[in-house]
């Protein structure tokens, strides 16, 4: 989508202690002494409608297998006391999603279903749109005779949510439920097709109306329970000539919410109001290691000035009706591209703009869950040089290592790759299809990316190396919530070999006899990031070997990566 700037204003000592303080701290100890990060999110009072807390991967301890392959000695004791871990403290990993309107019916459609249910990511982000939910040529939904006891929009009043032609229809039956390709939505209400009666921006009670019957259609006339719900998407950027400032987003959200929590039934007034949904791609302001995007310039439109304003303006008097802080990230290939997101070396800045917002979460009365609800390398329309690291081994580096910098702030909600299905004009998708794949569907690298990356991550982040330590390395260290396995992924992004070293502390009882797999991902074919569309050199280096760790030492981690790699480990209690 299209990119925005952010900056927050930090006196320069003051970011550089925070960074400096977060720069060699596990993720145990990234969570602040007085708040237990692994418990945010996870109690609700039994009138409102539950967190998501499940997982589309189930956590399942692997078939031990025969040793195969031979160690290498990449993981051993430390030289350092193990101190305790409170895994119940440690932080939650995020939701993975992508952003998907509609899958192919039939026969058609069955090999994207069956890759998309492959993945085993989280949820999926949803758009719903006025033209996709009213007849164009019904009465106006919104005139005098309209009450709150007319919410049965299935039949007449201009409203037909369960028309199979509309791509909202078509997508909600594979989102949760034993067969269901992801656990959940995210559901994002525009005002599109809609602007003749709810103006443009929407600034108007009629959106608030509108936004208020999405919401009752599917969680009481569907009963789905959705709890995350952002309010319109990019509203920094503008819609067509019409500018949308902090404050008068803040008034959107605020009518939102009076509609919202007005309402008598709890699948209603208890879901989760999210904004401002902030674009992205600005360069980084600042240098290699405390930059981030938006740390001091707007990018000329109010960036840094939307979450503030909504914090201050967008709620009720007395209540705090902001349920989640959403915002896109996003590199450039055409702004200040060697300060960019867009260059794997300058990934680590993602740690730094999301430990900024949360300090807007931090302040606010009640904890906010962050939601980088749109993340890819490169914002709108791309040059042909982005089109093809789309289509390569680029797309999977640069992923991976943006996972593992967010989840290694262990403050992140929800991710969502943006977008499922990618063609040549936008080629950003998950899967792609078009004239240069023969018109297959194909799968570009990183889907494999993606699907190796969520295989080797468990639901507790026990440790992190940042880009901050060397910005074309970094890595994260998970665990089950058993704390009978471990899995640590990590990537060289660089064209030469590069060493990294750290220790861990690991749950209590973990050692003894482990049980050590390793796998690799490289390039496939020819060409500095492999080919278009190729599937990567996936390898077993070996599997279950067994390695002796000491109970009361740290967990080492020594290698030296080969250049445009990526590896992940498991290991197993015996």
């Amino acid at each position: 989508m299209i990119a925005s700037r952010i900056r927050l204003i930090f006196k320069r000592a003051v970011a550089l202690c925070l960074l400096l303080a977060l720069m060699h701290a596990l993720p145990s100890s990234t969570a602040q002494a007085e708040l237990c990060l692994g418990a945010l999110f996870s109690t609700w009072a039994a009138s409102e409608l539950p967190e998501p807390t499940t997982y589309m991967r189930a956590e399942t301890d692997s078939a031990i297998g025969t040793a195969q392959g031979i160690y290498t000695g990449e993981i051993s004791s430390g030289r350092a006391q193990r101190k305790a871990v409170d895994r119940a403290c440690l932080p939650n990993r995020p939701f993975l999603g992508t952003e998907l309107y509609w899958l192919p019916e039939g026969e058609s459609g069955e090999q994207e279903r069956a890759w998309l249910r492959e993945l085993q990511l989280d949820f999926l982000r949803v758009e719903v749109t006025a033209d996709e939910v009213r007849d164009a040529h019904a009465a106006d939904p919104f005139d005098p005779s309209f009450s709150q006891a007319d919410f049965d929009y299935q039949s007449g009043r201009g409203w037909h949510f369960n028309d199979p032609e509309r791509t909202l229809t078509n997508i909600m039956p594979y989102i949760g439920g034993t067969d269901g390709l992801v656990r959940f939505p995210l559901m994002m209400v525009m005002h599109h097709g809609g602007e003749s009666y709810m103006g443009n921006p929407p600034n108007s009670q009629a959106y608030a109306d509108y936004f208020l019957a999405v919401v009752y259609y599917y969680n009481v006339v569907l009963n789905q329970g959705i709890k995350y719900w952002e309010v319109l998407n990019e509203p920094d950027w503008g819609y067509g000539e019409a500018a949308v400032s902090p404050s008068v987003y803040a008034a959107i959200f605020r009518r939102v919410a009076e509609r919202i929590r007005a309402h008598p039934d709890p699948r209603v007034n208890s879901i989760r109001l999210g904004g401002p949904v902030l674009g992205s791609g600005d360069p980084i302001d600042g240098d290699y290691p405390t930059g981030f995007a938006n740390r001091t310039n707007n990018g000329e439109r109010a960036w840094r000035a939307y979450i503030p304003t909504l914090l201050a303006q967008g709620s009720r008097r007395g209540a705090h009706d902001v349920g989640f802080l959403s915002w896109h990230d996003y590199g450039s290939d055409t702004w200040d591209v060697p300060n960019n997101l867009y260059r794997l070396e300058n990934i680590y800045a993602l740690y730094n703009r999301v430990n900024a917002l949360y300090a807007y979460s931090a302040a606010y009365p009640v904890p906010l869950p962050l939601v980088i609800s749109e993340m890819n390398l490169a914002a709108g329309k791309t040059l042909a040089q982005s089109k093809a690291y789309y289509k390569n081994f680029y797309a999977a580096l640069w992923h991976t290592s943006a996972l593992n910098t967010y989840f290694a702030t262990g403050k992140v909600r929800m991710l969502s790759h943006f977008f499922w299905k990618g063609n040549n004009h936008w080629p950003k998708g998950l899967v792609y299809q078009d004239a240069d794949s023969g018109n297959a569907l194909v799968r570009n690298p990183v889907w494999w990316a993606y699907r190796e990356y969520i295989a080797h991550t468990a639901q507790k982040i026990l440790a992190a190396y940042t880009g901050l330590q060397d910005r074309w390395l970094d890595a994260i260290v998970t665990t089950d919530a058993d704390g009978q396995v471990i899995y640590l992924i990590a990537v060289n992004k660089s064209d030469a070999p590069r060493a990294i070293d750290f220790a861990f502390d690991a749950p209590e009882g973990f050692g003894g006899t482990v049980l050590v797999s390793k796998r690799t991902m490289q390039p496939g074919g020819d060409g500095l990031y492999g080919a278009p569309f190729a599937e990567p050199l996936i390898t077993d280096a070996y599997q279950w070997q067994p390695v002796q760790l000491a109970l009361d030492r740290q967990i080492r981690y020594a290698e030296t990566l080969p250049p445009r790699t990526i590896v992940y480990y498991t290991l197993q209690q015996r």
